[in-house]
């Protein structure tokens, strides 16, 4: 079984390593050895997602593109009780089979068993005036989630389908997509 992960590289820093390396060793049981080798000069500046394909005899590819952040503005909310992605596989077929169900909007916000989880590509951040709440039922333990939740930025918490109401917005992110990119959904644009 082969893993991705995605690593965002800023100025030729890697961010949140430590997390990267928890999440290779809870997918393959230890840790791999790797090295961010950037070797173009015009991305040694801003933002670069790095990504390299592995299993548990190592790596098997390695990528690296600037990254410009996708724009997304709406969710549709998606129902399936049987859905599996715990860990970041390459497959992601069960996540596409769901996105063919998003209609009109830019992605999915998935509900297993009446709770809320996670978009196609991100763990989601719900907002209101209480403060920045991720749901405790994710599918995939991202990077991003795990640093926040260290830092007490933001706080874990069961979010049903009908809590969605007490929350002004929800926030995307992952490994590329921090809290501060703002990546911020409107309730309204959460669709049934």
């Amino acid at each position: 079984m082969n893993f991705i992960e995605t690593i965002k590289v800023v100025n030729g820093n890697a961010i949140n390593l430590e997390y990267h390396h928890k999440r290779i060793i809870r997918a393959i049981g230890h840790d791999i050895d790797f090295k961010i080798d950037i070797k173009e000069p015009d991305l040694l500046t801003g933002k670069v997602k790095y990504r390299f394909l592995y299993n548990s005899k190592g790596i098997i590819d390695v990528s690296y593109i600037r990254y410009n952040m996708r724009n997304i503005s709406s969710l549709q909310l998606v129902q399936s009780n049987e859905i599996d992605y715990h860990q970041k596989y390459e497959n992601r077929d069960c996540l596409n089979k769901l996105l063919k169900l998003k209609k009109n909007c830019d992605d999915i916000l998935i509900v297993k068993n009446g709770m809320v989880t996670d978009s196609s590509y991100c763990n989601v951040v719900f907002s209101n005036k209480n403060g920045l709440f991720t749901p405790s039922n994710c599918l995939l333990e991202g990077t991003q989630r795990a640093s926040l939740i260290d830092k007490g930025s933001i706080i874990e918490k069961a979010i049903s389908i009908n809590d969605i109401v007490n929350y002004d917005s929800l926030i995307l992110i992952n490994a590329m997509i921090d809290i501060e990119d703002n990546l911020r959904i409107p309730r309204s644009n959460i669709i049934r």
